[in-house]
């Protein structure tokens, strides 16, 4: 994949999706290419080795994008154009993404599942497909992954935002951005299991506000989260699953979004059950499938921001 790929890219994607959901009676999706190109173009720029496209005649009817972030491999984007698809042009691209030294086949065609790499990715329920190829080459669907949208419903708290002190990273960073990136860096190896301050710099480019969460009481650092104006909330991880409600809360009380609030929400999380009490519903009708060849992050005290880049 070269830049100059990009606009093809965010043309298959959106024709890939249009096509599936005008098949199963879902209305489109939005076209709004150009946040997208800016997400494909930063996996480029972090992975170059792991993004290609398949050509036919002069034009890009295919593309995958992945990354690695230490031990975990993430397939980020595959989609083929309608008109293109059932050539094994997934699957051929798939192993693409992984020939930057990063797939280990077991002998049965699978990646290893006990080797030095997780390999995941995040699908929708709704692409037999894609969830077929992804399982046959060892990432099994593992967890479930909710969208839920809506307004706190005053007296049903997810959390109590008292709890913590929170400082937005704007802040911190003009202070002391080596302390910060620490601070994040922590978390994200508890919650995760990998740094990943590259993307960090992409959220804050990309006009997200974040803070950084303090336990009150005793001042420990439990937590960050960020938010986009739009009301789409994410990531927020912390050290421990019972300050997740009260970061949420808090974010939820910082910003006045533009539309609904928007939270990806594992099935694991304990923020579920308050959300769906609290006033959330959930929107869409099939869930996201967290797909991994082993465990991946601790998703009782982790909300996703986005499918592609945890």
């Amino acid at each position: 994949m070269r830049a100059a790929d990009l606009p093809s890219c965010a043309d298959v994607f959106y024709a890939a999706l249009d096509e599936l959901y005008a098949r199963i009676g879902r209305p489109p999706l939005p076209h709004n290419p150009e946040p997208m190109m800016r997400l494909f173009g930063h996996l480029l720029e972090t992975d170059p080795g792991r993004c290609h496209v398949a050509e036919a005649g002069s034009g890009v009817v295919a593309f995958g994008i992945a990354h690695r972030r230490a031990s975990t491999w993430f397939l980020s984007f595959l989609f083929v154009h309608p008109e293109h698809q059932s050539a094994g042009l997934g699957r051929q691209l798939t192993m693409r993404c992984l020939a930057e030294g990063d797939g280990e086949a077991d002998g049965t065609g699978s990646l290893a599942s006990d080797g030095p790499l997780t390999y995941a990715v995040c699908a929708e329920s709704i692409q037999p497909v894609s969830l077929a190829l992804y399982a046959s080459l060892g990432m099994r669907p593992r967890v479930p992954i909710l969208l839920l949208t809506g307004r706190p419903t005053p007296g049903q708290p997810v959390g109590d935002p008292a709890e913590l002190e929170a400082s937005p990273f704007s802040e911190l960073a003009a202070v002391d951005h080596g302390a910060l990136a620490a601070a994040i860096g922590a978390i994200d190896l508890a919650t995760l299991g990998y740094e990943h301050p590259q993307d960090h710099r992409f959220l804050a480019r990309s006009g997200r506000q974040a803070w950084l969460f303090r336990e009150r009481a005793e001042g420990a650092t439990v937590g960050y989260g960020y938010v986009q104006p739009s009301g789409r909330v994410g990531p927020v991880a912390t050290t421990g699953s019972r300050w997740l409600g009260s970061a949420l809360a808090y974010l939820f009380g910082a910003v006045r979004p533009s539309d609904a609030w928007q939270v990806h929400v594992p099935g694991p999380s304990p923020v579920l059950a308050a959300l769906l009490r609290g006033g959330f519903r959930l929107d869409g009708d099939a869930p996201i499938l967290w797909s991994a060849t082993s465990g991946g992050p601790d998703f009782e005290r982790y909300l996703l921001g986005s499918y592609a880049v945890l």
